[in-house]
């Protein structure tokens, strides 16, 4: 069993070795294959640990979010349209909602840490609408600067899906 490597988040958030610990007891690993679609339950908290995930709308494969290694995700509710999908190998690590508020209300101070990973989670999917805001030309620049790291490996059909436009359209810019 792979172990879940803490380090990113030290950089974060503060932790104790004591609440390190914890956090570790409840962290569970997961390997999806490529193309898959992860099943987890409603608000589990995941953090990618390689590869690519994208949040992709199932009715109509409308690509809402893309979520890079060493970064954290929600996982949606069951009324959300959306779900997640690896858009190759990935290893991700999740702690379950429930064990999410056991680690809460264990470690007082461990609310302020979690309160910024989700302001952080929610920044990360406003790129988008930002995105979306400027002339296609200058939405796909951006694009592959906002995601640098992670832009080479995404096809341009998820691309040009997640910046609104056909991918014939988005080739053509």
């Amino acid at each position: 069993m792979s172990t879940f490597d803490i380090t990113f988040l030290l950089s974060q958030i503060q932790l104790s070795l004591a609440q390190q610990q914890d956090i570790q007891s409840f962290v569970h690993h997961k390997i999806l294959p490529k193309d898959s679609i992860l099943l987890l339950d409603p608000e589990d908290l995941i953090v990618a640990d390689c590869g690519i995930l994208m949040k992709i709308h199932h009715d109509n494969n409308d690509v809402a979010h893309f979520i890079a290694p060493h970064e954290l995700a929600i996982y949606p509710n069951k009324e959300d349209p959306y779900q997640l999908q690896a858009l190759e190998l990935c290893s991700i690590y999740y702690i379950r909602h429930h064990d999410v508020m056991t680690l809460l209300h264990r470690h007082s101070t461990l609310s302020a840490a979690y309160h910024k990973m989700l302001r952080v989670w929610s920044m990360r999917r406003m790129i988008r609408c930002e995105l979306l805001l400027l002339p296609r030309a200058q939405a796909k620049s951006a694009f592959y600067k906002k995601f640098a790291t992670i832009a080479a490996r995404i096809p341009y059909k998820y691309i040009a899906s997640y910046l609104d436009m056909t991918p014939s359209y988005f080739s053509q810019l």
